[in-house]
């Protein structure tokens, strides 16, 4: 009797055993599911293919893109949350991931022979396709109002704003005059990284920034093409890199909009530097294919 209560024992212990085992495999199965690895190794890899491109640049080297291959794959992102704060989180996150993946605009990602000239005579452009963005389920058939959400919430993680994080100032505040178009959530939208440089397309900033009569530390927001386009940012001059823009636009100035087609609303975070006479900007837009390409004459990133 007591071999029998024994062997029960066993098997009672063996099941409870297997039961455990399979309980969490699932666990960990959902974890694995849930948490976004292979996206996040892909920016990983990316960003670090952007920092070894500007390690060659600052040493002065000539860059060969075979040699040093920008490795930034394009996310295909779909948003099926009826939720307005999660959809605004989403769009935040995929501008904040493209601008962290290709260096904030404070690093070099292009090589030279990338470059290709577009728009302004002797301007050239080149260009990352982070992300594309669509709306599905309960996401579709909304309008959604994303600056006040750039403005007001951090970053997760981090103890700064978004719009923060894009102007690269502490305690940056918003006009509150401003006004900015919705994003249509029955469109397709995508993030875009896009690097200009050119004299000529220099000196329209330069022109525009005057015009506005912008100084160190100062806030301003200008209508511009159709009447949707506005800019709020921040103009500094110093000694060596000569004008540092940053700030977020809706489709900007003259020389954004050379960059945007006055049809299509953006939301756009751009740092620009005197040195190389040239901007690196973030882009949020339902751009179409056809005026990415009309604009970016030089794609690198990985379908």
């Amino acid at each position: 009797m007591k071999i029998v209560n024994k062997k029960a024992a066993i098997v009672q212990y063996t099941l409870i055993t297997i039961i455990i085992l399979l309980a969490s495999a699932a666990i960990v199965l959902l974890f694995l599911k849930a948490f976004p690895f292979s996206e996040t190794i892909d920016k990983e890899a990316c960003r670090t293919s952007v920092a070894l491109r500007n390690e060659a640049y600052l040493r002065g080297e000539n860059i060969l893109p075979e040699i040093v291959p920008l490795k930034c794959k394009t996310e295909e992102i779909t948003i099926t949350t009826e939720n307005e704060e999660l959809i605004k989180r989403n769009l935040a996150n995929a501008m904040y991931d493209c601008w962290w993946m290709m260096g904030e605009g404070k690093m070099q990602p292009f090589a030279e022979s990338t470059w290709r000239n577009f728009g302004f005579e002797g301007a050239q452009s080149a260009c990352v396709i982070c992300s594309t963005i669509e709306f599905d389920k309960g996401s579709k058939n909304k309008k959604i109002d994303l600056l006040p959400y750039l403005v007001t919430s951090k970053i997760p993680l981090k103890d700064i704003t978004y719009f923060e994080y894009f102007t690269d100032k502490a305690d940056k505040g918003l006009a509150t005059q401003l006004t900015t178009t919705s994003i249509d959530t029955n469109k397709v939208y995508t993030v875009v990284f896009m690097g200009v440089r050119g004299k000529s397309f220099w000196d329209v900033l330069k022109a525009d920034a005057g015009a506005l009569g912008l100084t160190a530390g100062a806030t301003a927001f200008v209508a511009g093409g159709k009447g949707i386009s506005k800019l709020i940012g921040v103009v500094s001059k110093i000694p060596v890199a000569g004008w540092i823009v940053t700030g977020v636009v809706v489709v900007g100035t003259l020389a954004t909009q050379a960059i945007i087609t006055a049809n299509s609303n953006a939301y756009v975070a751009q740092r620009c530097d005197g040195e190389w006479e040239g901007c690196y900007q973030i882009i949020l837009s339902e751009l179409t294919p056809e005026q990415i390409n009309s604009v970016c004459r030089n794609i690198e990133s990985i379908p």
